[in-house]
């Protein structure tokens, strides 16, 4: 079951302002070389007009997930909603911060 930080709590975001600069931790399913994973993210990130740099990875000490975190620049509340939203949907996810 994909697990998400409750980001759309109030009293999370409220002091929020946009743009927000931050980095994007998904916990994904490894699948062998993982470009696959970051063909899902980078079509969704693009998808959703967002800023993104400086991709950095790491697997599991069994190899079963990958770690992806990605500098992320989000430019409204919406936009910030909307990724969260499309993340729970993306197959292989586990959990994102």
């Amino acid at each position: 079951m994909l697990k998400l930080l409750d980001l759309n709590c109030a009293d999370n975001t409220e002091n929020l302002r946009f743009p927000v600069n931050f980095d994007l931790k998904v916990i994904m399913i490894s699948r062998g070389d993982d470009e696959e994973n970051r063909v899902k993210l980078r079509a969704l990130l693009d998808r959703l007009s967002i800023l993104y740099r400086e991709w950095r990875s790491k697997k599991s000490s069994k190899g079963n997930y990958i770690s992806i975190s990605i500098n992320v620049t989000i430019s409204s509340r919406y936009i910030f909603d909307s990724l969260y939203a499309d993340l729970r949907k993306l197959e292989g996810i586990k959990f994102a911060i």
